[in-house]
């Protein structure tokens, strides 16, 4: 039996991604449209080594994501998009973006 890796799988007409953690590329193809909710014959996949060191927790963190490769996500609150370049403040694996100041430490609206 292989060993599971990393793969980042891409729908992208819309750009979505995300992480999935396969022995295969076909195996990753066939995750990565059913957490896209895609056809799989929509989906691209790429190797990604670098986070092959998540395989046993199983899931990359978002935060890691963001900033280290460039990913946007979704704020927490408002839906909006946001990536490295957007000032973000991070609880726990939720982004928060800066459209939301009033945001204390434990993600709660101040009073």
């Amino acid at each position: 039996m292989a060993e599971k890796r990393a793969f980042v799988a891409r729908e992208d007409q819309a750009g979505w991604c995300t992480v999935v953690f396969a022995e295969t590329r076909g195996e990753a193809r066939y995750k990565g449209a059913g957490k896209l909710d895609v056809d799989f014959i929509a989906v691209g996949v790429n190797r990604a080594p670098d986070l092959d060191k998540f395989v046993e927790k199983g899931r990359v963190p978002r935060k890691l994501l963001v900033e280290k490769h460039g990913w946007w996500v979704k704020c927490t609150y408002c839906n909006a998009k946001v990536g490295p370049e957007d000032s973000l403040k991070w609880h726990g694996d939720f982004a928060v973006c800066e459209r939301h100041p009033d945001l204390n430490k434990d993600g709660e609206h101040g009073r």
